[in-house]
């Protein structure tokens, strides 16, 4: 049996899983790696880092309201590298922070009205580059075939833990 994908047609015999594991797997993952590179390049803007948008993201996933150990953890850094990211993002206006009102120990972190625009304008700014793009390079069959790609990709990141 035979697949196309794009112009590339391969037999069922190229896609076993020892030839995907090995070179596939690493193309997949460099092809995936030049499109996150792209979309960072497209999302920043001289004033925000990546590091900067990143915490803003997360504290937005996290419901706008997070501790600052939920924030390390949600971005996998380490509680000394948040808490240094965290004074930035305050000395620049993106959150403030509020002590928990059952422990005083602990403090909230918040988004900001600036955080919550900064954040906004650059998902702004990656999404429009991405229509764009999409839109001028890729036929509608192409475009089709992303958002199936897409959907296989999201399928792939909820796989469970494989060992």
């Amino acid at each position: 049996m035979a697949h196309t994908i794009g112009n590339c047609r391969a037999s069922q015999s190229s896609l076993s899983p020892r030839t995907f594991r090995r070179r596939d797997c690493d193309r997949l993952w460099s092809q995936l790696m030049l499109l996150v590179r792209r979309l960072r390049r497209e999302t920043m803007t001289d004033d925000d880092s990546w590091s900067r948008l990143s915490l803003l993201a997360a504290a937005d996933r996290l419901g706008g309201r997070s501790s600052p150990s939920a924030l390390a953890r949600a971005l996998d850094m380490h509680s000394s590298n948040t808490a240094a990211a965290l004074r930035d993002a305050q000395a620049r206006g993106y959150i403030f922070r509020s002590p928990d009102t059952v422990d005083r120990r602990r403090s909230w972190v918040i988004l900001s009205d600036a955080g919550r625009k900064t954040l906004a304008d650059a998902r702004a700014r990656r999404s429009d580059w991405l229509e764009q793009a999409i839109q001028r390079e890729f036929t509608q069959d192409e475009r089709d075939l992303l958002i199936r790609a897409g959907e296989l990709l999201e399928r792939l990141a909820n796989v469970g833990d494989l060992k």
